[in-house]
């Protein structure tokens, strides 16, 4: 393959690259409501369109006790510790009011609810704007805490969501922290290699 032609390739990638970064959030348990929790939280920050997402894989969560909707938040300390008290309030960095995912004025925080199913699992994607793994409101090294209790996304400071079940710390992905290619760039990669070798062989 000639120079021209790398050079072409590497600037195609270089324009139409999307950076992705990663982390992971692995479930201890919290309070004695909370045994038998376990699970992950794999989340991913999109460059390009600014959107977070949190990908929720969780068993073991009692059904039988309280709202099958469960509070759902970052909060400010990566610390597990005391039942997961030891992670402090939500995180609010720019001291705001407790309020819904779709709220501006809310805690960086403040993811709402995840739903558990009659099986006792939770597998949900939230998608949020505010959150991010990068930048000043960046939630790497911060802890997630399932609540057992329903988040009411009003009362203050934390909605209402009661007892904290079970708690993670937010930890970068040594896998997918990378530059990754648009389908689109890289069927445009493809055809221009295509074309090159067909002009030029």
């Amino acid at each position: 393959m000639s120079t021209k032609l790398i050079i072409l390739a590497v600037a195609i990638i270089a324009m139409g690259g999307v950076a992705a970064k990663k982390a992971t959030c692995v479930l201890q348990v919290g309070v004695t409501e909370g045994k038998g929790i376990t699970g992950k939280i794999t989340i991913e920050e999109n460059s390009e369109s600014g959107t977070t997402k949190f990908m929720i894989d969780i068993k073991g969560v009692n059904t039988t006790n309280g709202s099958s909707l469960k509070g759902f938040h970052v909060h400010q300390y990566g610390k597990l510790s005391e039942e997961c008290s030891a992670a402090g309030g939500h995180f609010n960095p720019f001291n705001k009011n407790h309020g819904s995912p779709n709220d501006t004025n809310r805690h960086v925080g403040d993811l709402g609810n995840v739903i558990v199913e009659t099986d006792g699992t939770i597998h949900q994607t939230i998608s949020d704007q505010i959150a991010k793994l990068t930048g000043e409101n960046n939630i790497m090294g911060k802890s997630i805490v399932l609540h057992q209790d329903k988040d009411d996304l009003t009362s203050q400071p934390t909605g209402a969501a009661g007892k904290r079940l079970a708690c993670c710390l937010i930890v970068e992905s040594d896998i997918g922290n990378a530059y990754r290619i648009k389908p689109s760039v890289f069927l445009s990669l493809l055809l221009t290699i295509s074309m090159y070798i067909f002009l030029y062989k």
